[in-house]
């Protein structure tokens, strides 16, 4: 039978939920925060994605369950591994509200060893070297939101071709006689050049709205109408963790 671990960690923040929640949420540009190698997509089926990390000479699989999304207090996630040294993992993030405007961030992580090499990794990876990784993303994401820093939530450059981009624009130009706002058009352009593939691969329209400050209504409906011209594909990945139903829309980029 696999050993168990189980790990909570508690961290007092000066900024509110809803403002910490976009980065916080935003689990790409975490576990870039954190030190964790790039992932590769697989693909996904019934709402179930493949991952693998990206990592010369060792290869760690895995199956990643739909998100529970609960805006903007809690969020977690369920993972199966297929190969490497860990078996599962559950981690669920809660954000309480203190007062008026500020935040108890508690972090909940069980994780099982697949073997036991899983078994010395995780008490020391996991339990020592990621709880400390994860209070310094979280504080740096307070003192973010506190000093009024505007964040995009995407790193690095672009990384379309000029090909790739000037189709890309060729593409979206009818939405703008359709009604969609172009500020919105020139952050879905800026983003899709910008955002790493995972990024890309499970975009959440309202989680970009709130970034750029913009009305999500308008931003949901530009994505839907996005898909309707073949730019953006829809599934629906997120679980309502009261019903169990899914609940909420995700965006897929098409191959350019």
């Amino acid at each position: 039978m696999a050993k168990q671990f189980h790990y909570t960690w508690t961290w007092e923040l000066v900024s509110p939920p809803e403002a910490l929640w976009p980065l916080v949420s935003d689990t790409n540009r975490f576990n870039c925060d954190t030190g964790l190698p790039p992932m590769i997509l697989l693909g996904i089926a019934k709402g179930v994605r493949r991952v693998k990390f990206k990592v010369p000479l060792v290869h760690v699989e895995w199956e990643e369950e739909p998100f529970e999304w609960v805006y903007p207090y809690r969020f977690g996630v369920l993972r199966r591994y297929k190969t490497g040294p860990l078996k599962e993992m559950r981690v669920d993030v809660r954000m309480e509200r203190v007062g008026n405007s500020r935040t108890r961030l508690v972090y909940d992580v069980h994780v099982a060893g697949r073997n036991l090499l899983g078994d010395i990794l995780i008490p020391l990876g996991i339990g020592f070297v990621s709880a400390k990784r994860f209070g310094t993303a979280f504080q740096k994401y307070d003192r973010l939101v506190s000093s009024g820093e505007q964040v995009f939530g995407t790193k690095g450059g672009g990384h379309l071709s000029t090909s790739s981009r000037d189709n890309l624009k060729k593409r979206i130009a009818p939405l703008t006689d359709s009604g969609v706002d172009r500020v919105i058009l020139d952050r879905l352009l800026e983003f899709l050049n910008r955002a790493d593939d995972i990024s890309i691969q499970q975009i959440r329209p309202y989680t970009l709205a709130d970034q750029w400050n913009l009305p999500r209504r308008a931003v949901l409906e530009a994505f839907l109408r996005a898909t309707r011209i073949g730019i953006l594909d829809m599934y629906w990945d997120v679980i309502c963790p009261a019903c169990q139903n899914v609940t909420d829309d995700v965006s897929a980029l098409n191959e350019l």
